[in-house]
């Protein structure tokens, strides 16, 4: 039974979580990527029309999940950076709250379980996706509440499991393949906690993990998805017996071949992405390597949550040794997914994500040990908390906007402004080159609030037509040179790393960080008489609301001459 003090308690971390998602969600992430993009326009199409943008398979067989759920949440909303990731920020939320009472179930310790949502309401990891439109969190949130359901001991609950359980499966394919593992392994350990006595229910919800799993590999062949299978290692993978040769090209000949084969060899790469993903650099120092999946200078956990981690297996071993196993059983497979990923750039943040939530109830144990021993230990574990979390903060909210904006292709987003301003001063038709004029076209329509129902059909017609080129009304968005006009009464705004003409170009759009130059500018005078620095400095909060600013202002701040 949870009091009254204890409920207060759980209030007052979900409302610290909500603040830490919400807080500036219109500014930071300064922008959206393609992925985010492409989940955002996807909920958008089904609520329109009930179809993909693009794809032609249909929602209901739930190739991506989390545009079908957020439909109707995002579908009558208009279209900015807050709107966009509000539900994946409110599902963050939701997460903690269940992981409370996951612990809760499992512990019958409230401090334990609110010291552990605490915690997790201060996780880095936690914070920073939660933060974006990425369907990893959502796989992960289904996970949680499907977890939930089967440590409530209660038949309607656990048979219930199988909903979200379904929807973690459909949500994101970097964790399909932990569905079943997950669901055996909380069954095998709940059933023995209470003595068999749901035996019959835990069966029927694994056997359906198990069909849902079969059922999806054996339909393989027929869906887009199965295109992916060459993004796993098997040992007959052509990169895995390419190094094979190299090593064998690379070495005396042995009389027997036992050591450097196809099996050995994938068993080694396996190895070694499954073990960094629980290296100090990915943990607590810099997270992954990945343009999106960190912030380069931070891991996921903070530096004290290591020795916190250990104390918390001490003390759950001494306290609760059942729910410690089950605990290290469902981290130890989280990283298997990205184990047998073949590609060589891991992104541990999403394809491990199913570690984070159990990972952060052995750093609340851990706290909740030192906070049994005496005041003094706790206050300085307060402290050194405290200050953990407020450099954090200053990581992701202050310095990350401006060392890493390409990210969240923050340059497509003024290129988006950009647009807007020249439709508003010059009538003549506008041209951007670039090698993903796709990519482009949706930022344009989202950021200046062009995906609008009335708009759909004509939006559709534009993959119908040509997937090389796309148009809406005298914008034109292009990929090669031979696709400009003749005539020279146009404005262009071309990709500077891919395309470099003779005539030199009006004004620039640039990084951030280094101001090399993202796109050149011909043929505009929006900027002209107003843009006079070669680089971006001296920004503040207030312009990162870049669709809010004047003409004036946002020529000053981010178009270069």
């Amino acid at each position: 039974m949870v009091t009254r003090k204890v409920k207060i308690y759980l209030l007052l971390i979900l409302l610290l979580a909500s603040f830490l998602r919400l807080f500036l969600l219109d500014r930071i992430p300064v922008g959206i990527n393609d992925d985010e993009l492409n989940f955002i326009i996807n909920a958008k199409s089904i609520y329109f029309n009930f179809s993909f943008l693009k794809e032609k398979s249909s929602p209901l067989s739930f190739s991506e999940a989390s545009s079908l759920i957020f439909a109707p949440i995002l579908g009558p909303l208009s279209t900015n950076l807050f709107t966009a990731k509000l539900p994946y920020a409110l599902i963050g939320v939701l997460s903690i709250y269940f992981i409370f009472h996951s612990t809760l179930n499992l512990t019958n310790n409230p401090n334990l379980s609110l010291l552990t949502s605490l915690v997790a309401s201060l996780n880095p990891w936690s914070i920073y996706t939660s933060r974006t439109a990425f369907d990893a969190p959502i796989a992960i949130f289904f996970f949680i509440l499907c977890f939930y359901l089967m440590t409530t001991k209660k038949s309607k609950y656990i048979l219930l499991s199988t909903i979200p359980g379904f929807l973690a499966f459909n949500s994101y394919i970097g964790t399909k393949i932990l569905y079943f593992p997950f669901i055996f392994i909380t069954s095998t350990f709940i059933n023995k906690l209470t003595n068999k006595k749901f035996i019959k229910l835990f069966t029927i919800v694994t056997i359906f993990s198990l069909f849902v799993t079969l059922h999806f590999i054996i339909s393989l062949p027929n869906q887009n998805i199965g295109n992916r299978l060459s993004e796993l290692w098997t040992p007959n993978s052509l990169k895995i017996i390419s190094q094979v040769n190299d090593e064998r090209r690379q070495s005396l000949q042995p009389p027997i071949r036992l050591f450097t084969n196809k099996y050995t060899i994938y068993f080694r790469n396996f190895l070694e992405k499954y073990l960094n993903n629980f290296s100090p650099n990915i943990l607590f120092l810099k997270g992954d390597s990945t343009y999106t999946g960190s912030l380069w200078i931070h891991g996921y956990l903070y530096y004290i949550d290591a020795f916190l981690i250990v104390l918390g297996i001490i003390f759950l071993f001494k306290k609760n040794r059942f729910f410690l196993f089950l605990l290290l059983s469902l981290i130890i497979i989280s990283p298997i997914p990205e184990a047998i990923r073949s590609d060589l750039l891991p992104a541990y943040v999403f394809h491990s994500s199913l570690q984070y939530p159990f990972i952060l109830v052995l750093i609340g144990s851990g706290m909740y040990f030192i906070f049994e021993l005496s005041n003094k230990f706790k206050l300085t574990l307060m402290l050194i908390y405290i200050l953990s979390v407020l450099n954090f903060l200053n990581i992701y909210f202050l310095k990350s906007p401006v060392y890493q904006p390409e990210s969240f292709a923050f340059s497509r987003r003024l290129a988006s402004k950009y647009i807007s301003l020249e439709e508003m001063n010059n009538p003549n038709d506008i041209y951007f080159l670039t090698k993903e004029p796709e990519t482009m076209f949706r930022t344009y329509l989202f950021f200046n609030k062009h995906f609008l129902k009335e708009n759909f059909t004509k939006i559709k017609h534009e993959y119908i037509v040509n997937n090389e080129s796309f148009k809406f009304n005298n914008i034109h968005f292009i990929k090669d040179v031979s696709q400009l006009p003749a005539s020279t009464d146009y404005v262009l705004i071309a990709d500077t790393y891919n395309f470099i003409f003779d005539t030199p170009p009006s004004l620039f759009i640039t990084q951030l960080s280094d101001a090399g130059k993202v796109y050149s500018i011909y043929n505009s005078s929006t900027c002209l008489d107003i843009s006079n620095k070669t680089y971006t400095d001296n920004l503040n909060i207030h312009d990162l609301a870049i669709e809010n600013l004047s003409q004036i202002d946002f020529c000053n701040k981010f178009i270069t001459i």
